[in-house]
């Protein structure tokens, strides 16, 4: 058996060599947190859409003193429903007879007479802007009863008999347009009269019908 050699290594200067130390660890570096994200603030609330409204009371738009003439004289009466057109500054541009009185006068007033006098305040939309708009009603005409039954407005009929002894008999009153059906108001007697006289000269029986027209016009 051979010789067993024992090597030793030796720094230069005679120590042992020393072995470079250990990287240290390689630093784990924490997530960065994720980016805040600011969302965009919500717009304003919008503003209500509202319809046109009336300036003060559209009662007072038409009156009885609008009633036309040639209506009063025929006496009719009726209701007009119409729609408006109101424009961005409140005022009517276009009047539309929806439903006919049945008059064309009482039509032709309602729209007329609505559209000098009406005022609104206009539509708005859902930005606060004016805009155009529309408004519904409707104009009742009736014959008004203060003072024009004393001035007698309302045409009359009256019929009775004048008998042969100048007395009167079976008396009858109405109006024509009311009581279309007959003229069936008794009325008062009134004074006798001086009898008909036939072609002999005799006195006779003759039954004397009395119609009243009231005439009203416009005033000058």
């Amino acid at each position: 058996m051979g010789p067993i050699i024992v090597i030793t290594l030796l720094a230069a200067q005679g120590g042992p060599i020393a072995l470079p130390p250990m990287p240290p660890p390689p630093r784990v570096m924490a997530a960065p947190p994720p980016p805040v994200i600011h969302a965009p603030a919500p717009p304003p609330s919008p503003i209500g859409k509202r319809p046109a409204t009336p300036r003060g009371n559209p009662g007072t738009w038409v009156t009885s003193n609008d009633y036309p003439s040639r209506a009063l004289r025929e006496e009719l009466e009726g209701t007009t429903r119409f729609r408006l057109i109101v424009s961005a500054d409140g005022r009517t541009s276009h009047c539309e007879v929806r439903e006919s009185s049945g008059s064309l006068a009482l039509d032709q007033t309602t729209c007329s007479t609505i559209r000098r006098r009406a005022r609104f305040n206009p539509a708005i939309d859902h930005q606060g802007a004016a805009i155009e708009g529309s408004w519904t009603s409707a104009v009742r005409w009736q014959i008004p009863t203060d003072g024009l039954q004393t001035l007698g407005a309302r045409n009359g009929f009256q019929r009775f008999v004048i008998a042969a002894d100048g007395s009167i008999t079976h008396c009858r009153r109405g109006n024509p347009y009311s009581e279309p059906s007959g003229y069936s108001v008794t009325c008062d007697p009134v004074a006798a009269y001086q009898p008909f006289r036939d072609n002999t000269g005799a006195a006779a029986a003759r039954q004397v019908t009395i119609t009243t027209i009231r005439s009203i016009s416009d005033a000058d």
